[in-house]
């Protein structure tokens, strides 16, 4: 079962707000025959609750422009694994999966002419995660995971012509759970050959906090780096029409 709500609010400078919202539960179970001797069958279950609610506002003022966006994510799920003999259900094994999720984003766009801008922002990513693993007869172990991600962020479009134009940029990250800064570069250079050939490339380095399995599992993760990844893109693509 689930639902959705959308809601939409022009304002009086021409600007926009939105809402989105969701909500459902779901629950299903599955017996299949089992190798488990002593045993009929396998008993799988899993019951999953989720919500996502998301705000955005959009608005003009003259050479700028301001975009805002929140959302807000919460997932819960309960996996267990059981059997059955006959028409008796054995305690089951459970995996149970809490999850809040936060973002936040805001970011100023300026024009500098009619083919060049500059624009620069900021952004929050919260997360908190729980899983808790109670195995039969045996002691339940939870794991934790908070995390704020902080970033800071700017970059500029520069068109030195209609057919040439750079993009410089670069964005900085902080990480609560690692407590590490890094500094991720941006840049692009676009050239049009013609009017339907058109010719890029850029180059990006990217970050992100390692993944769940290494940080549930260890008990500083300040020892542990930001996974990388650098990227080198070339392109070239042909528009045309018909």
């Amino acid at each position: 079962t689930g639902a959705d709500l959308n809601y939409r609010f022009k304002t009086k400078n021409g600007g926009m707000l939105k809402y989105y919202g969701n909500f459902d539960t779901s629950s299903s179970a599955v017996l299949r025959p089992t190798l488990e001797i002593g045993y009929d069958k396998d008993a799988l279950g899993i019951k999953a609750e989720n919500t996502f609610h998301n705000v955005t506002w959009r608005e003009k003022w003259g050479k700028y422009k301001l975009d805002a966006n929140f959302s807000y994510a919460y997932n819960h799920n309960v996996l267990s694994l059981g059997q059955q003999k006959e028409d008796l259900k054995i305690d089951a094994n459970t995996i149970d999966n809490t999850a809040n999720y936060i973002n936040a984003k805001l970011v100023l766009d300026r024009k500098i002419n009619i083919i060049s801008a500059l624009r620069g922002g900021i952004e929050t990513n919260i997360s908190n995660e729980t899983t808790k693993v109670s195995p039969l007869n045996i002691t339940p172990i939870s794991y934790k995971i908070n995390n704020q991600l902080t970033s800071l962020f700017a970059e500029t479009d520069i068109g030195l012509s209609n057919n040439f134009s750079v993009r410089l940029g670069a964005r900085g990250e902080y990480s609560s759970l690692l407590n590490q800064w890094n500094l991720a570069p941006r840049a692009a250079i676009t050239y049009r050959l013609s009017k339907e050939w058109l010719t890029s490339l850029a180059y990006g380095q990217y970050f992100q906090n390692p993944e769940s399995r290494y940080l549930a599992n260890i008990s500083n993760p300040e020892v542990l780096k930001y996974q990388a990844a650098s990227h080198y893109i070339f392109q070239v693509q042909r528009n045309s029409e018909g």
